[in-house]
């Protein structure tokens, strides 16, 4: 028979499949975020012309990039402009495709018209007017996947930097990239490509997993609260799948221990060597299969069992994507 109590309450409405933890389209707070973020403010503000943030692939760098996006508008004004390059996979840098692609990074509305010539001249044009509109002297162009750029493309930015720079505007190029950034650095160093270096890796950051229960916990927490959907309704996320357990006190940040453990359980019966890291990939997905998976209106223990955050962790892929780094090495 069900409880009275548990029976009545009843989740805000939330049309099918539309709820952040279905379409995986949030933005959570991690340990190395609060680093990273902190060093990108100290960069902006000294007017750095460049950084280099690196990190193993499914660590979450992309989603690193989203939230310091926001961050800083938050920091420094609506008004500051800043654009995302997905870096993508081309044989030979082309000058047209390059600034093509910029262009539209940048918004533009006539992105593909034109030489190589006309395209770079309009992107400087555009980007000159975006930033006097925005009342501030600064422009931040994030490069995801950067470890794809070639060494013309880094010429091809300088370029981009001194006629911004004539203008006074500084910009400021943020490489966010796996390893292979290190490799390119060392590669620079050996064929004295100092004034890349000086532009863009001089400043560097190395993006880690989750290597701790605190870590862990710091993470779980953005679940219990600051997570608020539908807006103003007061439902973080945890209420939302858990309405009864959570007006008991249950809260994901309580499981951190048991998480951390089932994660290295998981990994000892993968029989796959001890790591120190987790991607938050595979820690999101956990966490995503724990509320939609077991969330109930009906009251709960206050605390989740290792076998629920076990069988999440399998189903997450976790295992199997760790298996393949390790064979792969």
């Amino acid at each position: 028979m069900r409880n009275p109590k548990t029976s009545q309450l009843k989740r805000p409405r939330v049309e099918p499949g539309a709820h952040p933890i279905q379409t995986t389209r949030y933005l959570i707070s991690t340990p190395t975020i609060q680093t990273l973020l902190a060093a990108v403010y100290l960069w902006i503000e000294n007017r750095v012309p460049g950084g280099m943030v690196y990190g193993k692939p499914r660590f979450g760098k992309t989603h690193a990039i989203k939230y310091l996006s926001v961050l800083l508008i938050e920091k420094f004004g609506v008004a500051l402009p800043v654009i995302t390059l997905l870096c993508l996979d081309h044989t030979r840098p082309s000058e047209s495709v390059f600034f093509e692609d910029l262009l539209r990074a940048a918004g533009h509305a006539f992105c593909s018209s034109g030489t190589a010539t006309a395209k770079r001249q309009r992107l400087n044009e555009y980007l000159i007017e975006r930033v006097e509109r925005s009342g501030h002297d600064k422009l931040i162009l994030f490069i995801d996947e950067a470890q794809k750029l070639h060494e013309q493309h880094y010429k091809w930015l300088i370029d981009l930097h001194n006629e911004l720079d004539r203008n006074s505007i500084a910009l400021i190029v943020l490489l966010v990239g796996q390893e292979e950034l290190v490799h390119q650095f060392s590669a620079f160093q050996l064929t004295k490509k100092t004034q890349i270096i000086g532009r863009f890796m001089v400043h560097q950051l190395r993006f880690q997993g989750l290597r701790s229960e605190k870590d862990m916990r710091h993470c779980l927490a953005n679940y219990d609260s600051g997570s608020e959907y539908p807006p103003g309704s007061g439902f973080a996320f945890t209420r939302y799948y858990f309405p009864a357990a959570f007006e008991s006190g249950l809260r994901l940040k309580d499981s951190a221990a048991t998480l951390w453990q089932a994660f290295r359980v998981v990994r000892e019966e993968a029989e796959l060597p001890v790591t120190r890291e987790i991607p938050m990939q595979y820690f999101c997905r956990t966490v995503e299969y724990v509320l939609t998976r077991f969330g109930t209106l009906e009251d709960l223990p206050i605390e989740l069992s290792l076998a629920q955050w076990k069988e999440a962790i399998r189903r997450s892929g976790y295992a199997d994507a760790e298996r393949y780094v390790v064979d792969s090495q």
